[in-house]
């Protein structure tokens, strides 16, 4: 098969571009690959370099990582508050 040369408009390339991108952020979406504001203990681990198994025991030190909610036994945290809390732990050190 011969590549081809699609012509199309500045109009057209964008509508294509939006189209995709959209397409993209609903697959991101379902399959929780984007960024999402509210994080589990895996993703906040990646977020501040440490090993998934160490995000709940900081939550339970005095100024420990603040826990937003509980999916069963599943940790949940807000993006913003851990980066707060990051951020309050490098003022400190």
């Amino acid at each position: 098969m011969k590549d081809a040369i699609v012509v199309m408009t500045g109009e057209q390339l964008r509508d294509l571009i939006s189209a995709a991108v959209e397409e993209g952020i609903q697959k991101a979406g379902s399959t929780g690959e984007a960024t999402p504001d509210i994080l589990n203990c895996v993703q906040v681990a990646a977020l501040i370099g440490v090993h998934p198994d160490t995000v709940p025991r900081l939550t339970r030190k005095k100024n420990g990582l603040p826990v937003f909610g509980r999916a069963g036994s599943h940790l949940r945290f807000r993006r913003a508050d851990v980066l707060n809390w990051l951020a309050s732990r490098r003022d400190h050190a």
